[in-house]
């Protein structure tokens, strides 16, 4: 299992490599769709369709780096619903680099919890694309994150089927607007 607290502060203690004025502090709410495949060992269960929407909440912590000040360094946190469960995504390294003045991409690694009842843990990654500045310190962040093999133990009260364990994967798509700080 994916032990999120422990990612989540190795990816703290790369804030502490740079100046404490170099940190930028993101806040961001948006829309996601996300479709979600289960592995639960019931072909009709696993074969239907599981997909939504929900709003998405952000939070991150960056340090800018290099001599122009296009790399950006940091751990982040984002919350939607999966299925009427609330998923947290910790991003325990969050990197992102500025191409231009209005443009930046990113990648993040880490790991997701959703709320089931029962603990449910797994990996969580994703790309995104931002135009930059839009209005006063906000951009606009398209992104897709990936989460695989959330995984949990299998109660008497679920999906018949023959695996002790229930797997989860999903992918999502979000628009957010990202205010700097």
């Amino acid at each position: 299992m994916v032990n999120k607290l422990q990612i989540f502060v190795l990816g703290s203690l790369l804030l502490l490599t740079a100046d404490v004025g170099a940190a930028e502090l993101s806040l961001g709410v948006g829309a996601t769709a996300y479709q979600t495949d289960y592995l639960t060992g019931n072909a009709e269960f696993d074969s239907a369709d599981h997909d939504g929407t929900d709003i998405k909440a952000t939070f991150a912590i960056h340090n800018v780096y290099g001599e122009y000040q296009r790399h950006k360094v940091g751990v982040g946190l984002d919350y939607f619903n999966v299925n009427d469960q609330r998923l947290i995504g910790y991003r325990a390294l969050d990197y992102r680099y500025q191409v231009s003045r209005h443009f930046q991409g990113g990648l993040f690694l880490g790991a997701a919890s959703l709320d089931s009842g029962i603990p449910q843990n797994g990996y969580y990654g994703g790309v995104n694309l931002g135009l930059l500045d839009v209005v006063f310190d906000t951009d606009i962040v398209f992104e897709i994150n990936i989460g695989s093999g959330l995984a949990r133990d299998r109660t008497s009260k679920d999906v018949p089927g023959e695996k002790p364990d229930i797997f989860l994967d999903f992918v999502a798509s979000s628009i957010t607007l990202q205010k700097r700080f």
